[in-house]
């Protein structure tokens, strides 16, 4: 722990064709998933449109995702007192770690990609 600075995973994901793509408003589930207000339908996310030039997937090119875990001060003295997992967990995201789910929801929501991906990539938990 004292000569660990930070961890970072990453992910691949699909980028929303930019010729190709329609504004929507996420529904109920969506908005759950993006962790909006249920009351919010003024925010928009972008899907892809099937095409020739997306070779009919609605998707051009993949992006990274990253889970960013800075080692500080909580994650640290967790470490060292043999901490569970869920503890050392609950360390780093007091430290400001930014999960692999919540940088995938911030790619949604600038409209890198869809939320179909953002799903796709929530679907094993265990690498989030």
């Amino acid at each position: 722990a004292d000569s660990l600075r930070a961890v970072i995973s990453q992910r691949l994901i699909h980028c929303v064709c930019k010729q190709s793509r329609r504004e929507i408003v996420p529904d109920e589930a969506g908005r759950e998933a993006l962790k909006l207000p249920s009351e919010d339908t003024s925010t928009t996310i972008v899907e892809g449109v099937p095409e020739a030039c997306n070779f009919q997937t609605g998707y051009d090119g993949r992006t990274a995702i990253f889970e960013t875990m800075m080692v500080g001060r909580n994650l640290k003295e967790a470490i060292h007192r043999g901490a569970a997992s869920y503890d050392i967990a609950d360390a780093a995201l007091e430290d400001g770690m930014i999960s692999l789910e919540e940088s995938a929801r911030r790619r949604v929501l600038d409209h890198t990609t869809s939320l179909e991906q953002l799903n796709r990539t929530m679907v094993d938990k265990s690498l989030l």
